[in-house]
């Protein structure tokens, strides 16, 4: 390790270290990798600073991408519908107990809302697997 100590503009001094280390043809493609899924392509050092920073926390933070930012999207509003689709269900259920049958008609309707969420969350699963 090399250190190099300077001066900033503004009088104070600055320490910065140089390390140099050896990595398997492995442990180079890894660390590329990273660089790819992180999006730092500057340089090594930017690369290695990230690392440094990210086993800080035990954790490397790779960023979303825009697609699984619509995907996961997509699965909040279906999960939003079920909820809805639920608390009708319940209502009718309800509604069965109580002798009040003129609700029944609506029943159909839900239950082929739930098959086409069914449905739609079968799509966007495969739709994330073959990408």
């Amino acid at each position: 390790m090399q250190k190099f100590t300077k001066s900033s503009t503004d009088g104070k001094e600055v320490t910065s270290y140089r390390i140099t280390v050896r990595l398997s043809e492995q442990q180079k493609q890894d660390f590329y990798a990273f660089a790819a899924r992180t999006g730092v392509e500057k340089s090594d050092t930017e690369i290695f600073k990230r690392l440094l920073e990210g086993s800080k926390k035990y954790l490397v933070i790779s960023p979303i991408s825009k697609k699984q930012m619509e995907q996961w999207r997509e699965f909040v509003a279906v999960g939003n519908n079920i909820n809805q689709l639920a608390k009708s269900m319940n209502y009718l259920a309800r509604s069965w107990e109580s002798g009040d049958r003129r609700h029944l008609e609506i029943l159909q309707d839900k239950l082929n809302k739930i098959s086409n969420i069914i449905h739609d969350l079968s799509i966007i699963s495969d739709d994330s697997q073959n990408h």
